[in-house]
């Protein structure tokens, strides 16, 4: 999602074909490069819906789970998050966030200023190795990070049925159907995040409908399978 570095760029201008994650880097790439998306492990990653481990990990009483995956760090837009369900507390007193990703050092004075900034509402679980049942147990999967390049965490969470509310950055436009597969959001509109979410947690008939669309989605057009016969055509061109 940045400008490729100098050793970068002389490699990718000696390469015979340039391979990108998304629209944006075809301004460095140039106008020859494919696009590949990612493709997740369906068999790893599917549908299922099962809050147990995440409550047990979280240590709280049964309640719908907001959940965030990968490293913690302001860029990824935690503290979007955390601005956004805090006005939702008062509805729904059981609401919690689950912060899964490791924090490093130089962050964690950032978090804890957030976990202060929302007492009760946070729990920090670092990282996880059985990723697949965090995504089972959350309810929505955010993601509003300001930069990115194209994140697994969105199609894994939709494999598995989460509810994704995803800031309008990178190609996420590709995978998310506003609305009716998850949710779009402008980066950094805590407000916009808070009307996704509370409308949500109104209407649980929907968030199932929609998470049951987004595991449809990833399994018809976003698996690894698809990824990988995607690079294959690539190579078969050039030989």
């Amino acid at each position: 999602s940045s400008r490729p570095s100098l050793p970068t760029r002389l490699l990718m201008a000696k390469a015979d074909a340039c391979v990108v994650l998304n629209r944006e880097s075809l301004e460095y790439a140039g106008s020859d490069a494919k696009i590949v998306y990612h493709g997740v492990d369906t068999e790893r990653f599917n549908y299922c819906r099962d809050n147990s481990r995440v409550l047990d990990g979280a240590g709280k009483s049964n309640s719908p789970v907001i959940g965030i995956v990968g490293r913690v760090r302001p860029e990824k837009g935690h503290e979007v998050l955390v601005d956004a369900v805090m006005p939702l507390r008062e509805r729904h007193p059981n609401l919690k966030v689950v912060f899964v990703g490791a924090c490093d050092r130089k962050h964690k004075a950032w978090l804890r200023s957030l976990e202060k900034k929302a007492p009760g509402l946070i729990e920090w679980v670092g990282e996880q190795i059985n990723i697949a049942s965090w995504y089972h147990g959350i309810s929505i999967m955010a993601l509003p990070s300001f930069r990115e390049g194209f994140s697994c965490t969105v199609l894994e969470a939709m494999a598995s049925g989460c509810v994704v509310a995803v800031s309008d950055i990178s190609d996420f436009d590709q995978v998310v159907d506003h609305g009716n597969n998850g949710f779009l959001f402008e980066a950094g509109n805590h407000r916009a995040l808070t009307g996704i979410v509370g409308e949500l947690l109104d209407s649980p008939h929907s968030m199932s409908r929609i998470g049951k669309a987004a595991s449809q989605t990833i399994s018809k057009k976003f698996t690894a399978e698809h990824e990988a016969r995607t690079l294959a055509g690539i190579y078969k061109q050039l030989l």
